[in-house]
């Protein structure tokens, strides 16, 4: 939540990343709500 910026990097090839576009990435990572539905 402190730092989405560090946070979007990791999550994007790291398991973080299910967790983060609930955590607070409705308007920090748009595009990677999509793409772990279709992934």
């Amino acid at each position: 939540m402190n730092l989405p910026t560090e946070k979007k990097k990791r999550g994007r090839s790291s398991p973080a990343e299910e967790h983060e576009p609930d955590n607070g990435g409705s308007s920090s990572q748009p595009t990677k709500r999509p793409r772990l539905t279709s992934n």
